[in-house]
């Protein structure tokens, strides 16, 4: 491809600081690799003396890549990697000035939790209020902010319990000449602090420095940058402040905005030619974004033709929303466009339960990025072994998972021996239990007998629940057996997430009215299903923080509604900025279709609960917006509704009177006729012959419509 002027520009800058802002699509890695070719071939720089730094490993060898095909004959390439691989190359050769040996070892987050785990039992720590994920979220902020024990020990506002536990961590990990990740961007500022020589070296060494992502860098990874750049102010960072939505990492947008401050004469470049997507798109990205505050002046064009308007649909409920995108992704399939060139784009991985179900009923082949698909998910094969249990107690595969789950002290030895003790006698351990023949220690004893006196009591609640039995029995399990404080303790990465997850089996237990033993029946065929091996030619589906850097031909950003589209956790102007981010990022994935989705109402937590549209829907230029079964937006600012408890108002269902004879049409089992109803009004329970099969449907939740008498709709 032929570099445009500023490009070239780009490409051609040498001497001082650089700032090159590239909007999405705008060819970062083509100009990026084009000037390391530039410098070595036409400028006679040494490759060796080039540092070029991204932030993922996928993304350097990407680059190593492209450089290896414009330079084939080089012998002695740049470096190219992370951060963190360069910073660990640093150390190697310098941290025995430390005081360290050069053979240490990298701990991974397991390792991490163990010490952590140890630390709090030497220390008499309730591993309840400090859970080790939780600790270790403290100790990487401290040392993001390149704060030592004894600085931290300083600080007035500190935690003292975090304070004694980072020392002896830290402590900890000098004895084992180790480090953790956080450890290698530390120790290496640490090192050019307290040797100017050493740092000086670093500098003669790489007089030429290049960072992609700038807008990513935290303040650890800034520091590092300016000490190496210090000497030759010879930098180059690539970066577009309308992508920085890493906040919860760490990424700080004032780095890439404040550029021009921390180096005065510095030039800046707008990469704005955008080469992946239509002009609709951008117009609607452009006029999407203008409304942040945080940002330079950028605006992206293109070449390309004008291309369709970007669509809008509004389901009746998330079901609906999502057989309209498995409908649509059909449609573009039989015109030309291949399922791998389609994603599904949405806020929390919680949404991807029913599109997932849909696109399985429709037979549209998908696969999950970045995470597990839905019944793969920890977090549901956790209370899914909760539910097995209070349906079959005698079931040990699901007993040794719930009394893991959160952990309970009963290791995996104990675990070991039950299962043996119990294939040998041929009884269940919950046999064994209610015999009180386990052979294991007196304190596993009591912990088990007390576990499946949990049991029983969850399982009675749910045998007294009058109606919502299979929502009741989920609440029951996430609260009695202390998983939702678990999950709400910090003691797992993104735990409210997960109990977002957790949520949607409430949601799935509302679709239709069943039993314990047929609930769990649909759950082991979901699961089946999950596990089918991937085609190549799949849809994707993924959270939009997981989509940054891919593109595709059709993009679906699911559910645009106030409360996930922006989430309602984000509460602050900043917040909602990062947010108004995401939103441009997803909609700048698009190359030919952008489609917005959405519902006027929404299951949560078993209510179902009135949704009010994205206030990001009324930025984007009504002339770019084609409508499908939806007309307004509604009042920009109206508040969120469905996703507070406490306050959301309930959607009014028009009262729908059904009778036996009456015919029905349900999106996934088609046509079916009534043959008994249980009850009156929306609060019925309607016993429906689709085709032979008999389903018990409630008439509040279920996604039916009633035909005309003759049925021939």
């Amino acid at each position: 491809m032929t570099l445009n002027d500023p490009q070239r520009d780009a490409v051609h800058h040498f001497g001082t600081p650089l700032l090159i802002i590239a909007g999405a699509g705008a060819g970062k890695t083509m100009v990026l690799t084009h000037k390391i070719r530039y410098m070595v071939q036409e400028l006679g720089v040494y490759p060796h003396n080039i540092l070029a730094i991204t932030f993922t490993n996928k993304a350097a060898r990407e680059m190593k890549d492209r450089v290896s095909a414009l330079m084939p004959e080089m012998t002695n390439p740049p470096f190219l990697g992370t951060f963190h691989s360069f910073c660990n190359d640093v150390l190697r050769r310098e941290i025995q000035h430390l005081g360290r040996e050069s053979t240490f070892v990298i701990l991974d987050h397991s390792d991490q939790v163990r010490i952590v785990k140890q630390l709090l039992s030497k220390q008499n720590v309730d591993d309840k209020k400090y859970p080790p994920n939780m600790v270790l979220s403290q100790f990487e902020r401290i040392k993001t902010s390149l704060t030592t024990a004894s600085g931290y020990n300083r600080d007035s506002q500190r935690d003292p319990i975090i304070s004694n536990l980072y020392t002896a961590y830290q402590d900890q990990l000098a004895n084992q000449n180790a480090v953790d990740f956080n450890d290698l961007l530390f120790l290496t500022v640490q090192l050019w602090h307290q040797f100017p020589d050493i740092l000086e070296k670093y500098q003669d060494r790489y007089p030429v420095v290049l960072v992609d992502e700038y807008q990513d860098t935290n303040h650890a990874q800034l520091v590092l940058i300016q000490l190496i750049t210090k000497k030759y102010h010879n930098i180059t960072v690539v970066g577009d402040f309308d992508q920085t939505i890493y906040s919860w990492r760490g990424a700080t947008i004032q780095n890439i905005l404040q550029f021009e401050e921390t180096y005065p004469d510095a030039t800046v470049i707008k990469l704005e030619e955008n080469f992946r997507s239509t002009g609709n798109i951008l117009r609607a990205a452009n006029a999407l974004i203008t409304n942040n505050t945080q940002r330079l002046e950028k605006s992206l064009w293109t070449r390309n033709d004008d291309g369709d308007l970007l669509t809008y649909y509004c389901g009746s409920t998330e079901r609906d929303e999502a057989f309209f995108i498995g409908r649509e992704m059909i449609k573009r399939s039989h015109a030309g466009t291949p399922f791998s060139g389609i994603a599904v784009l949405y806020r929390t991985n919680s949404q991807s339960r029913v599109i997932e179900e849909v696109l399985a009923q429709l037979e549209i082949p998908y696969r999950v990025i970045g995470g597990f698909k839905f019944f793969q998910r920890a977090e549901i094969r956790d209370i899914a072994a909760y539910l097995r249990l209070v349906f079959n107690p005698h079931d040990n595969a699901a007993f040794a998972r719930a009394i893991s789950s959160p952990s309970r002290g009963v290791g995996e030895t104990s675990l070991d021996r039950l299962a043996a003790q119990s294939a040998s006698e041929g009884q269940s351990i919950y046999t064994l239990v209610q015999n009180a023949l386990l052979t294991i220690g007196a304190r596993q004893t009591a912990i088990i007998q007390e576990f499946f006196a949990l049991i029983d009591r969850i399982s009675t609640i749910y045998q007294g629940a009058p109606n919502d039995k299979i929502g009741t029995l989920i609440r029951a399990i996430l609260d009695q057996s202390g998983y939702q404080t678990h999950l709400l303790s910090g003691a797992i990465p993104n735990g409210a997430d997960r109990l977002e997850t957790v949520m949607e089996l409430v949601n799935l237990a509302h679709e239709e009215e069943m039993e314990l033993g047929e609930f769990l029946t649909r759950l082991s065929l979901a699961s089946d299903w999950d596990e089918k091996e991937e085609s190549a030619e799949a849809v994707t589906l993924m959270t939009i923080h997981h989509s940054k850097g891919l593109e595709f031909r059709t993009v679906f950003i699911a559910g645009m509604e106030e409360g996930l589209m922006p989430h309602f956790r984000s509460q602050t102007d900043d917040e909602i900025e990062e947010e108004r981010r995401l939103c441009y990022v997803a909609i700048t994935r698009g190359k030919e279709r952008v489609i917005l989705t959405g519902a006027q109402s929404r299951l949560f937590q078993g209510d179902l609960r009135k949704c009010t549209p994205s206030r990001f829907l009324k930025e984007l230029p009504a002339h770019l917006i084609q409508h499908s079964g939806a007309k307004s937006f509604g009042p920009a600012s109206a508040a969120p509704t469905f996703h507070v408890p406490s306050s959301a108002p309930k959607v009014t269902v028009p009262s729908v009177d059904y009778q036996p004879t009456d015919w029905v049409s349900h999106p996934q089992w088609g046509k079916g006729e009534v043959i008994s109803v249980d009850g009156n009004g929306e609060n019925a329970v309607l016993h429906i012959s689709f085709s032979g099969m008999e389903k018990k449907l409630m008439a509040k939740y279920a996604p039916i419509r009633k035909l005309a008498v003759n049925a021939s709709e």
